[in-house]
């Protein structure tokens, strides 16, 4: 992102492969994201093996492609014999579904920063460009006072998970281009579930 330093990808290239290395679960999807966007130089084969081994939520005929990800030549065989255009809408679809389920990788925390629980479903309609979300929080603990005080609460707390994930998206959104053939009937959809650490 370039905050308080100039944006450099092969730096930040090097920083996301030792924290996937380390374990760090977020960091593949950075690498998904990172690798889809004009910075740095665009690698689609590459953002879109990110995206597999993130286990990005992905429309069917991309994520078809996992059978093949543990296999170098055979999964570069197989981009290479998907029709025109392909590639660029699944490495499209995999960044944006990756920098939204970025903002969702660590649940618990936060669930235990928002005081909910519950599911948070994204809808990404990627022809469309466009990225939908619906929830069924519920408040846990945290709140004493009457109904309407923790009511209220919840509420806030809701609005700002969907403000956050309403800016994620749309950076996203703003970061990849939209390729010119995404098929129409494309949809990508991922459930998240929020849970406070018990």
């Amino acid at each position: 992102e370039g905050l308080c330093l100039k944006a450099n990808w092969e730096r930040a290239l090097n920083f996301y492969q030792r924290a996937d290395n380390a374990g760090q679960a977020g960091a593949a999807l950075r690498l998904a994201a990172g690798y889809a966007a004009p910075v740095g130089g665009r690698d689609l084969a590459a953002s879109l093996w990110w995206a597999l081994r993130a286990k990005v939520a992905l429309p069917v005929p991309c994520a078809q492609a996992a059978a093949q990800a543990g296999e170098p030549d055979r999964f570069v065989a197989l981009l290479k014999a998907w029709p025109a255009g392909q590639l660029d809408a699944c490495a499209y679809a995999g960044a944006v579904m990756a920098a939204v389920q970025d903002e969702l990788a660590e649940p618990d925390e936060l669930a235990a920063g928002l005081g909910l629980e519950g599911p948070v479903r994204v809808i990404f309609l990627p022809a469309d460009g466009r990225v939908d979300f619906s929830d069924d929080l519920k408040p846990v603990g945290g709140v004493v006072g009457d109904a309407a005080t923790r009511d209220a609460a919840a509420g806030a707390a809701r609005e700002a998970l969907r403000q956050q994930l309403r800016q994620a998206a749309d950076r996203a959104l703003k970061r990849h281009a939209k390729p010119t053939a995404v098929p129409a009937g494309w949809r990508v959809e991922s459930e998240h579930v929020l849970k406070l650490a018990r």
